[in-house]
């Protein structure tokens, strides 16, 4: 895929989103304790067990620096310059694909929903299966824009995109294959970085909204189907 005046200038959620996000990032390297701030009470912070026994002896979980805005707020916050990038080129790209192709309300939830999945998954892993000191919290929308790639790789599965490691040309269906699979691969078998759990969930959550979303795309244009397939062909492909 190429770059072109189709993904310039982006369109208004996602132009909001990378507004936001940047301007949070910025004003967090320059104002201490708004940083402060952020971690405290905007980064997530995942729930623990206060003792180590088996789950059905009534342990609770416990973590006095967890809120439940943490779930959403903690997806606006980039922790250093590469993340941003990442995060911001992903959305620039894609979202700006999917937001034309979805439509800025859908995309706006889109968005939302795979970041909650994200952080919904990283409670429930981190919290039954792998501890985390209770120091720890996540932060950031660059795993989370993950899902906007996978879901433009849905609905273009023959586009192309070019990967610089290593640097070979293939469609956006095998491109998101292997990057699921990259990214489980690194979850199960390495603890180089433990948000990957967090960004399966989003990967997983991506197909499901597209699939609701196309359910809703066909009941809303009924018409426009029936009249295709009325004159005699089988499916409908929207271009």
């Amino acid at each position: 895929m190429k770059f072109t005046k189709f993904t310039l200038p982006a369109p208004p959620v996602t132009k909001t989103l990378m507004i936001v996000i940047s301007t949070i990032f910025f004003l967090r390297l320059l104002i201490e304790p708004f940083q402060d701030f952020l971690v405290r009470y905007c980064a997530l912070h995942v729930p623990y067990y206060l003792s180590d026994g088996p789950l059905y002896q009534g342990e609770f979980l416990h973590n006095d620096y967890f809120k439940p805005w943490q779930i959403i707020t903690s997806l606006f916050i980039e922790v250093d310059a590469l993340s941003l990038i990442v995060g911001m080129l992903l959305l620039w790209v894609f979202g700006s694909l999917l937001e034309r192709t979805l439509g800025s309300k859908f995309f706006a939830l889109f968005f939302l929903a795979c970041g909650i999945v994200y952080s919904l998954t990283q409670i429930f892993v981190h919290a039954f299966f792998i501890p985390l000191d209770d120091y720890f919290c996540f932060a950031g929308c660059s795993r989370v824009c993950m899902a906007t790639f996978i879901a433009f790789a849905i609905l273009f599965p023959k586009s192309h995109v070019y990967l610089l490691i290593p640097p070979i040309r293939l469609t956006a269906k095998w491109a998101a294959i292997i990057l699921f699979f990259f990214t489980l691969f690194f979850a199960m078998f390495t603890k180089l970085n433990i948000t990957e759990w967090g960004t399966i969930g989003s990967m997983i959550a991506s197909p499901l909204c597209i699939y609701i979303w196309s359910l809703w795309y066909r009941r809303s244009h009924r018409d426009e189907f029936e009249e295709y397939e009325s004159d005699g062909y089988e499916y409908y492909e929207m271009r």
